[in-house]
This record gives C-alpha cells, structure tokens and sequence, in this order.
C-alpha cells in the first residue's frame, strides 16, 4: 500500500488509481473557525446555514489540502454580497470552490438591516491524508532581487506558487496558484521556489511524494 500511495501521488490527473483513491475521501471542507470584525454581530450557527463545499475531484486526485480564510461582505438583509480570499489554501481551486459555494447564502434568518463583515475559515482535508507535509529548507533556496517567502504571521494572500515534492525533496511540475498582476514577480517567485530543496512528506515513517504550496511577497510593495 505505501508504494501504491507514492505512485498515486506522483501520477498524472487521468490516474484510475487516483480516482479509486477520491472516490473513498472525505468529499466536503470542514468549516475550520469564524473571526468577527468589529462591526459584524456574533453568531455561533454562522456557517452552519450555508452548503458545504464539496471537494473538488482534481483536488483530491492530487491530494491538495490546506485553509482557506475568506472575508465575507453582508448585505442589509443578511446575505453573502461579496467574497475575498484573504489567505489561500494553497490551491486556488479549493479557495474558488468555497467562494462560489457560499456566495449568496443568507446568513441569518433576521435581516441585520446594516452591512456586515466576517472572516470565515474553511479546513480542507480528507480522510487518508499524508500526515507529515514536505517542509521548505529555506537555507537552500536561491537570493531573489524581487520577491521574499512570506512568513506564517504576515497577512495577505501574497503570491501563490504549487509544487510536487519528490521523496527525495526536489520540487517539479510547478504552478502559479495566485499571481500578483505582475509578471516579473510571478516569475520569479516560480524560479525561486525552483531553486529550493525540501524536507520530504512521510507516512509511517516512509518518504513520499506529495503536493505543496508557498506564499510570497514583493521585497518591494510598492513594485
């Protein structure tokens, strides 16, 4: 079973084994945790009143998981106006699932009669999911002139790159999950997670390939 778990995470989408694998998952995101801003008005059963996301196939076929913390826009009468990804899973098709999912959903039974603001967070995880993620040695990356690794305690959702991770920890099939509207710093935030080595993912104590995603930012935030 460890040899068919690290083929099917290094397998291409199109993998019959992947979808067997999907098809046993966990098929919807947990709500993960609800943070009210200032102007917004408690309410504990918040989430409960909107549909779940289901996990995207893709996604599971890739073993993509992580948070997703959303800003919510509330309209006069209680409802989703707007949505904003506030910090990404990892995977934009995750965030873009949730945002679509929960837009328009009326979140209250009585209308609040005033717009409000929240932050919501959703889990994405399933139900075989590697427990040890790989880990960036970021002595091993490369300088760039342009961007930097955000750290986990900076806000914004930042540049998003994906990568597979080798079990020996050498990253490939790179991927721009969220870019900055500027091509140069996209570039370079790819190259910079090219040039990186990583700590592998593990399962019982055995190395595996698996999916991983970093957040950058500008070193300049004016650029």
């Amino acid at each position: 079973m460890p040899q068919l778990i690290k083929n099917f995470l290094g397998a291409l989408l199109v993998s019959v084994t992947a979808l067997s694998y999907a098809q046993d998952a966990a098929t919807t995101a947990v709500p993960a945790s609800t943070t009210e801003t200032p102007d917004s008005r408690p309410d504990g059963d918040l989430l409960s009143r909107c549909r779940k996301p289901e996990y995207p196939m893709v996604a599971l076929r890739n073993a993509f998981q992580g948070n997703s913390v959303i800003g919510l826009n509330i309209d006069e009468s209680g409802k989703i106006e707007g949505v904003n990804i506030l910090k990404s899973s990892g995977w934009r098709i995750l965030d873009d699932t949730v945002s679509s999912t929960i837009m328009g959903c009326q979140l209250v039974a009585t209308a609040p009669n005033k717009k409000m603001t929240k932050i919501v967070a959703y889990k994405w995880s399933y139900n075989g999911a590697i427990e040890y993620q790989p880990e960036l040695i970021p002595e091993s990356c490369a300088e760039s002139e342009l961007v930097r690794f955000a750290s986990d305690k900076e806000r914004g959702r930042g540049i998003v790159v994906g990568a597979y991770i080798s079990d020996i920890g050498m990253p490939g099939r790179f991927s721009l999950e969220w870019g900055s509207g500027k091509p140069e710093l996209d570039r370079a935030s790819v190259e910079l997670v090219k040039t990186c080595k990583f700590k592998a993912a593990s399962r019982d104590q055995k190395k595996l390939s698996a999916p991983v995603s970093l957040r950058l930012f500008p070193k300049n935030p004016v650029q």
